[in-house]
């Protein structure tokens, strides 16, 4: 699995637990009221074990994932390179310059990363207290039950999962969102290094962009172009106008282009795709992933409400899921595309 599989598996465990601290008893009751609060201390250890464990485990396999793009971005660079020079250099995973920017970039992820875990666990009890004082109000109300005010906290949390990070621009992340979005700008970032290094130890000026169906569509116009890395080529553009080194350039974030070794006169490795069909293919995989978090939100509500037992939540719930599994069902008989159920899954 990947960090920010796990990561999302750790925080649905989470709200689990919560759901089935607050799910026993007289929910809504004084009596019950003043026992959740009282269960705390004992949420925070679970709470703590969890994070603990998961996110050890999730920083590993991050850690896994700096260093599997380094390999590659060593040795896509290396496309192209005359095998003279080759043989003079070190192995990627040899050298001590390329060791250290993976290196680099592997703590920088972990410290990143680490910062979830308090976040999350006092966010977490935040939500907790919260639930407990609208069930009670709920209850006291009369317009719905102590339960079935704790049934519509699960399909919240479900929808929002634990916001337990904000930006500085004052926006919530999901602990999920924050994992794969660190990860994979520092893989980018990796890629990018490691790349940059290779080129400067064989004095490679040339370089080619990578080409790819479903590109962003402002990166199209980049695909199979050949550039000069110092801009001083007479022929060849220079690479900075492609936005390289950028978060929303080749190479930045969400960008799955890699840039290889051109030497004047080679047969280019790529050609362009299509525009149209470039962009058809990226506005599908948009849509399958939309959908594809559709459907596991609705797995994660469905379970997230068993312990409530709400039946008439859970039956709203089974009904989501059926229907966002028939949308897929649907977009994948009219575009072709391969379904990828691992996706789907709260839990792998």
């Amino acid at each position: 699995m990947t960090s920010a599989e796990i990561i999302y598996e750790m925080e649905t465990r989470l709200l689990l637990n919560m759901i089935r601290l607050l799910s026993k008893g007289a929910v809504g009751s004084a009596e019950w009221q003043a026992k959740k609060l009282a269960e705390l201390g004992n949420i925070r250890d679970i709470h703590t074990a969890i994070i603990k464990n998961d996110l050890r485990e999730a920083i590993s396999a991050a850690m896994s994932e700096i260093s599997a793009r380094g390999e590659s971005a060593a040795k896509q660079a290396e496309r192209g390179i005359p095998e003279e020079k080759l043989a003079e250099a070190l192995p990627p995973d040899a050298d001590p310059m390329l060791v250290r920017i993976w290196e680099t970039w592997q703590k920088t992820t972990s410290d990143q990363l680490s910062t979830i875990g308090s976040s999350l666990l006092s966010r977490s009890q935040q939500m907790y207290i919260e639930a407990v004082y609208k069930a009670t109000a709920a209850q006291l109300a009369g317009q719905i039950t102590g339960r079935q005010a704790i049934a519509e906290t699960a399909t919240e949390w479900a929808r929002t999962g634990i916001p337990a990070l904000v930006d500085k621009a004052g926006r919530h992340w999901t602990p999920e969102a924050y994992a794969a979005t660190v990860v994979r700008a520092n893989t980018n970032n990796v890629a990018r290094a490691t790349q940059d290094e290779r080129f400067d130890q064989f004095d490679q000026d040339l370089v080619q962009v990578s080409s790819h169906a479903g590109s962003r569509p402002e990166h199209i116009p980049f695909q199979s172009h050949v550039f000069s890395r110092s801009g001083t080529s007479k022929k060849y553009p220079p690479l900075s106008i492609t936005g390289y080194g950028e978060v929303d350039g080749i190479g930045g974030i969400n960008c799955s282009h890699f840039i290889y070794a051109y030497q004047e006169g080679d047969k280019k490795a790529y050609e362009p795709y299509p525009v149209i069909e470039s962009k058809e293919v990226y506005a599908q995989s948009q849509k399958q992933r939309a959908i594809e978090r559709s459907i596991r939100a609705a797995k994660r509500e469905l379970t997230l409400l068993d312990p409530v037992k709400e039946q008439a939540a859970i039956a709203r719930a089974k009904e989501r899921v059926a229907n966002r599994q028939k949308a897929m069902r649907d977009f994948i008989d009219e575009t072709g595309r391969t379904r990828r159920r691992d996706r789907e899954q709260i839990y792998q």
